[in-house]
């Protein structure tokens, strides 16, 4: 995180379940009162009350985390995508081994593929069989 704070030079709220109902308050109370600039965080980031959203960036899409197994049900992948629909950001799905739906919308061409040739670290994986 204060790595991320120092490159963007933005205030930045951690928003995730193993905060303490008291914490999380304080992150939402930050993020309503227009005091952070960027949410970081699980599934539950999706919900934060920003009010003005330039970007939403759901890492690893294909997680199954993203998915909640308890009612309300959500699926924070689907719920940032109508997020940045609905406040026209730009959504970025990012993932090595896309989920069968993103892999089945950018073939339909209903969303764009941008791939990245080479790894962050420039090293292939260890596969051990």
């Amino acid at each position: 995180m204060d790595r991320l704070r120092a490159d963007l030079d933005a205030r930045v709220a951690l928003v995730h379940s193993a905060l303490g109902d008291g914490e999380r308050a304080d992150e939402w109370r930050r993020i309503r009162r227009g005091e952070v600039d960027v949410v970081v965080g699980t599934r539950l980031a999706v919900l934060a009350p920003l009010a003005d959203v330039g970007l939403i960036v759901v890492d690893e899409e294909h997680d199954a985390a993203y998915k909640s197994d308890r009612t309300p049900r959500l699926q924070a992948r689907d719920t940032a995508v109508e997020l940045g629909r609905l406040a026209g950001a730009p959504v970025v799905l990012g993932s090595a081994t896309p989920s069968v739906e993103t892999e089945g919308r950018a073939r339909e061409g209903a969303i764009d593929r941008f791939r990245l040739p080479i790894r962050l670290s420039g090293a292939p994986p260890t596969v051990e069989v």
